[in-house]
């Protein structure tokens, strides 16, 4: 995260229409973002088919301090498919109904307040999209459609000309290292832009390097302290966007070393200069998942810090009352995990849903391991009758968006040391 932040969840205007006709000038009402139209949290409780369009509007303003700043917005989740217009310009679209993804809305801002307009189709059932247990009519094990927003919404400023754009952690812990690639939006130049990592133990610092912007970095983690669901320990982490003196001088470029070693050097000692371009805060674990030898032989196991743990725990479908897929509050989700620890629990297989982040941070912080699963699409009557010994033929277009979609969530997820 960043420090400046602004939340859009709240009161949007809302409206339904046929999915043919132009945007609307009139609205039906209001819809409490992040909630799905068809729960009842969101206050409006109806139903979207296959043939209708939902709309969202409402009014933001850009704070003043974020001035000559490039300005992101982000959505946790849409479902389905959807199109953001700024101040009635087509800003894009975008198609996955459990998967973030965000717009750089600067060039479409202007002065005092914009208007955000998202339109929304979303043939739960009648696609063979990705969408888990939801089906038009509910029935048995098949649960409430959820469509349009059902996750928080949210923009932030970024620097100008270049920013961190993703950071990826992963713990090695056999040789007590973190390796952590953190990516830039663009290109930067690779002789005076750097990258300084720094991981912490609460307000201490227990590593921290430099490296040059595009490469793979390690942080030594001495005596590193293993999280586990008994001890969820987490390292607090800081990756900062730096400007140094040019390591090489006036030296030619046709002269300077090209080994990795000798460049790593070179970069974790030079000077750096002026304040950090841009900040970004996390935090890590120190954790493996790996498959072993357990007590029974010949029987492979998971081994959690390269012991056997045995893991046990309920199939959670993440269901809610009032908001079906979306949580009402981080209370109401540290209540549920929170209970499941308490119940003997050390795991839950979370069942073809994807969770908001906030939520892995939670079983992060208090200590439970998530197998996750991955929401399951397929044309209503297209599934398997009682008996079939196979799946139905699944078209090409329905596999090439599960696949995406599921490489979207595994990137999504990676550095949370539960999954």
């Amino acid at each position: 995260m960043r420090q400046q932040w602004q939340n859009l969840n709240g009161m949007w205007d809302y409206a339904i229409t046929p999915k043919t006709a132009p945007q609307p000038t009139r609205y039906d009402g209001q819809i409490l973002v992040p909630f799905c139209v068809e729960s009842t949290v969101s206050k409006v409780n109806k139903s979207l088919t296959a043939d209708q369009r939902l709309w969202y509007r409402r009014d933001v303003s850009v704070p003043k301090d974020w001035a000559g700043q490039r300005v992101l917005l982000h959505f946790g989740a849409v479902d389905y498919e959807c199109s953001l217009w700024v101040n009635g310009g087509l800003v894009g679209s975008h198609t996955g109904g459990s998967d973030a993804f965000s717009f750089d809305v600067t060039d479409y801002l202007k002065d005092g307040q914009n208007q955000l307009m998202l339109g929304v189709l979303d043939p739960t059932s009648n696609g063979e999209q990705p969408r888990g247990k939801q089906l038009m009519n509910p029935n048995g094990i098949w649960y409430t459609p959820v469509s349009g927003i059902w996750q928080t919404v949210w923009m932030e400023p970024v620097p100008k000309q270049t920013y961190i754009e993703e950071v990826k952690v992963t713990p090695e812990l056999d040789s007590s290292r973190l390796r952590v690639e953190v990516l830039l939006d663009k290109p930067a130049n690779n002789y005076t832009t750097a990258i300084r990592l720094t991981a912490l133990d609460g307000n201490q610092t227990v590593a921290t390097t430099l490296v040059r912007a595009g490469r793979v970095a390690w942080l030594n983690i001495k005596n590193p302290k293993l999280w586990s669901p008994d001890r969820p320990f987490l390292y607090n982490f800081k990756a900062e966007l730096v400007t140094v003196n040019d390591p090489f001088g006036d030296t030619p470029r046709n002269k300077r070393p090209r080994q990795d070693a000798l460049l790593n050097t070179a970069f974790a000692n030079a000077t750096v200069t002026g304040n950090p371009l841009d900040v970004v805060t996390g935090y890590f674990a120190m954790r493996k998942i790996s498959i072993g030898a357990g007590p029974v032989a010949n029987q492979p196991v998971l081994l959690l810090n390269n012991k056997f743990v045995f893991q046990n725990g309920p199939l959670d479908q993440g269901w809610w009352p009032g908001g079906l897929l979306t949580p009402p509050s981080d209370e109401g989700m540290t209540f549920e995990i929170d209970f499941l620890k308490k119940s003997g629990f050390n795991m839950l297989r979370k069942h073809i849903k994807v969770e908001p982040d906030r939520y892995y941070y939670l079983c992060d912080k208090l200590g439970i391991l998530v197998w996750q699963d991955m929401p399951s699409g397929f044309l209503e009557g297209q599934n398997e009758y009682p008996g079939d010994q196979s799946e139905p033929i699944r078209r090409s277009k329905g596999k090439e968006q599960f696949e995406l979609e599921l490489r979207r969530m595994m990137n999504r997820l990676h550095n949370h040391p539960v999954l």
